[in-house]
């Protein structure tokens, strides 16, 4: 649905909620086939051909402020339109407990007027529309407070919605502001070098293939390519490492990345609008608009919550003066007061807010998660199923051997016939036998008739002979299978070279284990993960070698792509899987499991679309902070919940004997907002608390040689 998909940008979203209910309003227009509004960024996304006058007006219904240009979104403070209201009502609702009569009414009319002057126009807009929001709550009960000539409750009521009012933009401001800070972390221009001159352009003007100057202490504008120079390029904005990373000609470089020392030019390989960080922020963008299933259970229930709560409180205004002759003006006022205190507001925003705390948060620090609802999956992640090359492994093999079982043939010789046939492959393994016979300076004879076996190897002729190049397909001599069996006992991946069908050599290939994999398998059992498993195509000796290092109690060796996803599906019986490999031939396994993370996203693409959360870095100790982040989101969504309905009920109880007032009930019910919101943003600053608690934690080891493993629980 990429066609036809138009963006807008608002100014006057109060909350989350508001957000979504513009949202569906659009969605019903003409000619709209769908439509999302991106709270986090004030962005609206409309799929189909919208009448920009129905769209402006109906913006114009829900107070909110339309355009097309995203300079709309710095478009002045927005504390000043609300906390004016706040001055001058504060103002006048103290002139009018003051000064005699008829001067302090028409202050305490003036306090309604002002304060409540936004509160009215939305409960208009939306009893238009026969919708039931808060709004309309707060504006009956101020117009009932002063038909039952309580005006002094009916002037503190308004200015204490608009308090609330300014304190919901507000908070809302600065859960933005983490996702904005992502947006920041790339210029806005870039030095483009041209023959006569470089010129400072806006970087949505620079083309794939442009060249760009980037001096020391500045950051890079845009994905690339180091064409010229080197330096040690901080690439903590888009990956989350901290320790800066040397770059030299043929490396890439990130947008956003600073450049700490020597100046670099820079071949341009993506477009501004498709550069990493910019996929950064979009996946986040629609990440936070993906609801969990809280969410989606709050908000069904706020849609029946708010016309019952409505109801109720016209049977507690009515009934007891008509049943029990209570007095009306008392009943009335308790009926009021109901309306303000059961205002659902608190509960609504709650899950918005940690949603954009937590997902801004996993951002900055180089996780990606895709939804609310891949959030609380993450949080019930018993089993971690991890793929080997490219995840444990740095995936790079390197040639550690070439051997030759025949005497007639050398070890070059070996060499030189299986890059000739490896040359028409990608297979990584292939590469590095290219590489190798490269670095040795050998020439490589013309190959006719090239085939490709799928997880097998690869065939052709040279000079009229075929060669095969591969898995062993022939059985070996007593001193070539135990040279074999030796090579993959001590972790080698073997590969066999035949000529017409006679195995005449082995080059024996090694890939590395990653430094921090053995630390993060160990944080991972402190957090109660029950079973870690490591799943490979390669064979068993090596896939024992590599999972004992990491300290993995299971691994199951020789499996194909299919045999991965059924692995994964008999692990899904026992408890919730996450499934972690590099989202090219893990794909299937990644999309079946409860929780699917591809590694190095900031070169896979592959890995973007199929997983539920991407690391910007092949760094494995991210998992155990993104297990630890949605388990303190999970608890903080449940602690909101559980305040903002136990404080209702309690304040409901208060009403009957007559001890709430409307005042104390509005206090309640901003005092709720306030403090789930803040509650829910302690997630913003998560890492600076681990990163204290880690000084205080490691045993006394040398962090820095064994990656935390000694890390106490």
């Amino acid at each position: 649905m990429s066609e036809n998909k138009k963006e807008y940008y608002l100014n006057g979203l109060d909350c989350a909620d508001c957000a979504r209910k513009f949202g569906l309003a659009v969605a019903k227009l003409n000619g709209v086939k769908k439509a999302e509004v991106i709270f986090a960024a004030n962005k609206l996304v409309v799929w189909g051909e919208p009448n920009i006058a129905e769209l402006t007006e109906l913006a114009l219904a829900h107070s909110i402020k339309i355009s097309v240009s995203a300079a709309a979104k710095q478009e002045g403070s927005i504390l000043p339109k609300i906390y004016l209201p706040v001055i001058i009502g504060f103002l006048t609702l103290v002139l009018g407990i003051f000064l005699p009569f008829p001067y302090g009414e028409i202050m305490l009319v003036l306090t309604v007027v002002v304060g409540g002057s936004t509160t009215f126009v939305k409960a208009f807009n939306s009893l238009l529309r026969f919708k039931f929001d808060m709004s309309v709550l707060m504006a009956l009960a101020v117009t009932g407070a002063l038909f039952i000539g309580e005006w002094r409750e009916a002037a503190l009521v308004a200015w204490l919605f608009a308090v609330s009012h300014w304190l919901e933009h507000y908070t809302a401001a600065k859960a933005r502001n983490s996702l904005q800070s992502l947006m920041e972390k790339v210029p806005e221009q870039a030095l483009l070098i041209k023959e006569d001159a470089n010129v400072l352009v806006p970087v949505y003007n620079i083309a794939v293939g442009d060249k760009i100057l980037v001096r020391a202490g500045e950051k890079i504008p845009l994905d690339g390519v180091v064409a010229e120079g080197s330096s040690q390029v901080n690439q903590a904005a888009v990956t989350g490492e901290s320790v800066p990373v040397a770059k030299n000609q043929g490396d890439k470089v990130f947008g956003g990345s600073l450049n700490e020392m020597g100046a670099l030019t820079v071949e341009v390989t993506h477009i501004a609008s498709e550069s990493t960080m910019a996929k950064i922020v979009r996946l986040v963008e629609e990440a936070q608009n993906k609801q969990s299933k809280s969410q989606t259970f709050i908000e069904r229930f706020a849609a029946y919550y708010t016309p019952v709560v409505m109801a109720l409180a016209l049977l507690v205004a009515v009934l007891p003066p008509i049943l029990f002759n209570g007095g009306w003006h008392g009943w009335i006022y308790n009926g009021l007061s109901l309306l303000v205190v059961a205002c659902p507001c608190a509960l609504v925003i709650t899950t918005p807010v940690v949603l954009v705390a937590s997902m801004s948060n996993a951002a900055g620090n180089g996780i990606i998660i895709k939804g609310g609802a891949e959030l609380e999956a993450l949080s019930r992640i018993k089993q971690i199923a991890f793929d080997k090359t490219g995840t444990l492994t740095h995936g790079v093999h390197k040639v550690e051997a070439v051997l030759s079982l025949d005497d007639s043939i050398s070890h070059a010789e070996i060499l030189s016939l299986a890059a000739a046939v490896e040359q028409n492959s990608i297979h990584p393994l292939a590469l590095s036998i290219l590489e190798e016979a490269k670095s040795e300076g050998l020439s490589l004879p013309a190959v006719t008739d090239f085939i490709m076996h799928n997880a097998a190897g690869v065939e052709a002729l040279v000079a009229g002979k075929k060669v095969w190049v591969g898995k062993l397909r022939n059985p070996l001599s007593k001193a070539g299978s135990k040279l074999w069996q030796n090579l993959q006992n001590g972790g080698n991946t073997i590969i066999a070279v035949e000529i017409d069908s006679k195995t005449v050599g082995m080059i024996a290939l090694a890939d590395t284990m990653r430094s921090d994999a053995l630390a993060a398998v160990a944080k991972l059992k402190q957090r109660g993960i029950a079973k870690t498993v490591m799943l490979t195509g390669d064979n068993s000796a090596v896939a024992e070698n590599i999972a004992k290092k990491a300290g993995i109690e299971y691994w199951q060796a020789e499996l194909l792509p299919e045999d991965k996803l059924k692995y994964i599906k008999e692990l899904q019986n026992h408890a919730p899987v996450m499934m972690v490999g590099d989202g090219i031939n893990d794909a299937p396994a990644l999309a079946v499991a409860d929780i699917g993370l591809a590694m190095g996203v900031a070169g896979s693409d592959t890995a973007l679309e199929v997983a539920d959360v991407a690391l910007m870095a092949d760094d494995l100790t991210k998992i155990p902070y993104a297990l630890d982040l949605s388990k303190k989101a999970v608890r903080i969504i449940k602690q909101n919940i559980i305040f903002a309905i136990g404080l209702k009920l309690l304040v409901l109880f208060t009403i009957f004997p007559g001890w709430l007032s409307l005042w104390l009930a509005i206090l309640a019910d901003m005092g709720a907002n306030i403090l789930v919101t803040l509650n829910g943003m302690r997630l913003v600053s998560l890492k600076k608390a681990n990163a204290s608690n880690k000084a205080k934690a490691c045993n006394g080891c040398a962090c820095s040689a064994c990656g935390g493993a000694n890390e106490k629980a």
